[in-house]
């Protein structure tokens, strides 16, 4: 699918749209009551893949069970065998009021801290394709939305904590190299898009950086975003344009030490295919 079909009201796409009025018309409630606006909103936020390979039946039984949840502290676990009995799709549901652990409680009371009690610098909520949170940010409960609200999402819940005296440069870096080597390589954006950002980043290590290249990459992570198939793409680029959004003094600080003189990159030159003789070309004939 698209990263349109991923993004889009599934009142917007066609396969969707069927499952998505058919079962709020099984239910029957009013859609304009608290049930129907209830139902609507688990059905707009329920797992996109889920709601693709699902069928209806299967659907109408979680979303029903979900509603009767949503005022109600439990804790459910809702299983779902793939079709041809290729996996098993999980979807544990959690009262909103127990799941208010903060960053900070996570990484120092539960994780231990941080190897030798370094400062943080940036965190990662969910896992290195989303958005870095400064550490201002850590007192900030992991819920989806003040995750969201804080500049970045849960993602995979996979908490990456990067320590002061870490290089910003070479962790943006790093992070291309991993999606550059992890595209597919299908789409153009996401195929090509994703090694130039990382030649950029490799350029600025190196001491050849230029502060215009910041923008570079900063422009060059909204079409691999917007014009991949699938969320690879999007999620390629959210990390390595959020560290140049909250780290920019650090960047620019990086390329003015190692590159002083602005110098500029050479231009690679064109490769001569045919040595000039000087003998004048032939006259051809039309």
């Amino acid at each position: 699918f698209t990263s349109v079909a991923y993004n889009r009201s599934p009142r917007f796409i066609p396969l969707l749209r069927r499952k998505f009025d058919a079962i709020v018309e099984r239910a029957g409630h009013v859609r304009a009551g608290h049930a129907g606006k209830a139902l609507v909103n688990i059905l707009e936020t329920y797992p996109r893949d889920e709601l693709f390979q699902a069928d209806e039946d299967t659907l109408f039984e979680i979303t029903s069970q979900i509603l009767y949840l949503q005022d109600r502290q439990q804790i459910r676990l809702f299983v779902r065998q793939d079709t041809f009995g290729r996996f098993v799709s999980c979807l544990l549901y959690i009262p909103r009021e127990r799941y208010n652990t903060t960053l900070r409680e996570l990484i120092y009371d539960y994780a231990g801290g941080t190897i030798d009690d370094r400062p943080i610098k940036s965190v990662i909520p969910g896992g290195l394709s989303m958005p870095h949170v400064a550490v201002d940010k850590l007192d900030t409960p992991m819920t989806f939305e003040d995750i969201v609200a804080a500049g970045s999402s849960l993602g995979s819940c996979g908490i990456i904590v990067i320590c002061e005296g870490e290089s910003i440069v070479e962790v943006a870096r790093r992070t291309m190299a991993f999606y550059r080597e992890e595209s597919c390589g299908k789409c153009t954006p996401c195929r090509e898009g994703g090694g130039w950002i990382e030649k950029i980043l490799e350029r600025i290590e190196r001491g050849e950086g230029q502060s215009s290249d910041l923008d570079l990459i900063d422009r060059l992570t909204w079409p691999i975003e917007r014009q991949s198939f699938c969320p690879f793409g999007a999620a390629s680029v959210w990390g390595v344009r959020s560290m140049i959004k909250l780290y920019r003094d650090d960047f620019e600080a990086y390329i003015e030490q190692t590159n002083p003189t602005h110098k500029e990159p050479e231009l690679p030159v064109r490769p001569i295919y045919r040595p000039d003789t000087g003998d004048v070309a032939p006259k051809v004939r039309v």
